[in-house]
């Protein structure tokens, strides 16, 4: 049995305070985690942090790059429990757009489309959120409230299988996960 995490998060990029007009919602990004760490998530985002044009298959760190900008910002962090099978095959599909990244872009298109609640599935396209959601189809370990190409970071909040395991500051998200495992004796 392994656990995988769920990051919501909000940041203070001219897009994200655009998407925030428009959907009203408090996260607006979305990332994965494989690591009981927290070490590195995975998305769909800008690749030069001053460069939102320029967008697609990421590896994000919470002490650095946007989050690390953002330390101050909103997020809620979930956990799933998901079988060994579940697991690599999670590995293996990050393992393969790791080695392939240029290969995957930001679904500009979809992420307009998303805001209409039109549905639209290309290879190698996602937003951050149907990546997300993407990977817990892919698990197994439980059921999306709306199809991969619809769903938005807010959809996650729905799903009864994660567990919400923080609230508060994008840069207290480490901290507290690390003063919960030291309460429970485990690392």
């Amino acid at each position: 049995m392994h656990t995988i995490y769920v990051l919501l998060s909000r940041s203070n990029t001219n897009c994200a305070r655009l998407i925030r007009l428009m959907t009203a919602c408090r996260y607006n990004h979305s990332s994965i985690s494989l690591s009981p760490t927290l070490d590195c998530f995975y998305s769909f985002g800008r690749r030069r942090i001053n460069n939102p044009l320029i967008g697609g298959f990421i590896e994000e760190r919470l002490q650095a790059g946007i989050f690390a900008r953002n330390a101050h910002q909103p997020c809620a962090l979930y956990a799933l429990d998901i079988s060994d099978d579940a697991y690599a095959r999670l590995e293996r599909k990050i393992a393969v757009c790791t080695e392939n990244y240029p290969a995957y872009r930001y679904n500009f298109l979809g992420a307009v489309l998303t805001y209409f609640g039109i549905p639209l599935e290309r290879k190698h396209h996602y937003l951050c959120s149907q990546f997300v959601a993407y990977m817990l189809e892919l698990s197994g370990a439980c059921t999306l409230p709306r199809p991969v190409s619809l769903m938005q970071p807010m959809d996650f909040t729905a799903i009864p299988e994660l567990r919400l395991i923080y609230t508060g500051k994008l840069g207290g998200a480490i901290s507290h996960l690390d003063e919960s495992r030291a309460e429970i004796g485990t690392y």
